[in-house]
């Protein structure tokens, strides 16, 4: 499973940065993401624990969602697509903490993605799509085969 991103209003924050430069609103988001998604997520994982006790729970993280700059990311800027990284950072932080709390497996998608964000050649996420806003910013089909998959088959075999 992954978790936080939409608590931490991720999507709409990148689509609002194509509007205006939005460093500041992510840095924001950071400081939200270390004070407050941990106990949303403390949350969550104990009901799954309290409903699924003996379950293996892989909690996977966000990727890094840029390299460089391109028409999939139109609008971001280098400096955003800095504090876009940064806050994946914040986000992968937190939520190894928590899994960890719980004896969750955790699995960063920083590494598995690298080279495959918006703006590569071969992208596993989506860029901005006007007439499907609720599938920017998200893994696509090769992404979820290639990205996620492989990280889930680690702890699974």
């Amino acid at each position: 499973m992954t978790a936080g991103g939409n608590d931490a209003g991720f999507v709409n924050l990148l689509v609002n940065c194509t509007l205006t430069n939005c460093v500041s609103s992510i840095n924001s988001t950071i400081t939200w993401v270390n004070t407050q998604l941990a106990g949303k997520l403390d949350a969550m994982d104990a009901q799954i624990q309290t409903r699924a006790p003996s379950a293996t729970v892989i909690v996977l993280g966000y990727p890094h969602l840029f390299t460089k700059t391109c028409l999939g990311a139109f609008g971001i800027s280098s400096s955003e697509v800095t504090a876009a990284n940064n806050l994946a950072d914040a986000m992968d932080n937190v939520t190894r903490t928590e899994a960890a709390k719980y004896h969750f497996t955790y699995e960063s998608a920083i590494a598995q993605f690298n080279n495959h964000g918006v703006c590569a050649s071969s992208a596993w996420l989506n860029g901005l799509s006007l007439s499907s806003v609720s599938s920017s910013y998200h893994p696509t089909a090769t992404g979820q085969s290639s990205g996620y998959a492989p990280l889930v088959r680690l702890v699974t075999g």
